[in-house]
């Protein structure tokens, strides 16, 4: 399993949908899915992007198997989007928020966007989600100040990181 969180810069844009880094290392979504997972700070919808990968060589052709099959990986891709007034796991719905800020209130927020990767080992798909998201509702809330998540004694406001 690898976690990230990832905090945009202070240009808008340097964020982007999470699909474009997915695309671009191979992986396709088979399926898409909002999932609502209870926390201890509440509850938050995440998105659940179903992957399929074919495994390929160093010089690009297909990895095979002892069959003579091609190697097909699968994983879990689980993110949401936080901003400063607003959590989402849905891609639209931060663009609009952004832009309706921007226009509203005259400001740039900054969004990041906290992710977790699993990949579905023989135990299955199920077993993965169900790591995945076990590991989204016990640490969530230690980050999200919606969920609860408090200031750390020496932490960089974010002004101060501009």
């Amino acid at each position: 399993m690898s976690a990230t969180l990832i905090v945009a810069g202070a240009d808008s844009r340097s964020l982007h949908r999470p699909s474009v880094c997915l695309g671009a290392q191979r992986w396709t979504i088979e399926a898409r899915k909002v999932v609502k997972l209870e926390t201890k700070g509440g509850p938050l919808e995440v998105m659940d992007f179903h992957l399929k990968r074919a495994e390929t060589l160093s010089d690009g052709s297909p990895l095979l198997d002892a069959k003579g099959e091609a190697v097909v990986s699968r994983a879990h891709y689980i993110y949401w989007w936080i901003g400063p007034d607003a959590t989402t796991p849905r891609d639209e719905e931060k663009v609009w928020t952004e832009v309706w800020s921007s226009i509203l209130k005259g400001r740039r927020e900054r969004w990041a966007y906290p992710s977790v990767m699993v990949r579905v080992t023989d135990r299955g798909r199920e077993d993965a989600q169900k790591r995945a998201y076990k590991f989204v509702t016990e640490f969530a809330p230690g980050f999200q100040k919606s969920l609860g998540a408090i200031n750390r004694e020496g932490a960089l406001p974010l002004k101060a990181m501009e």
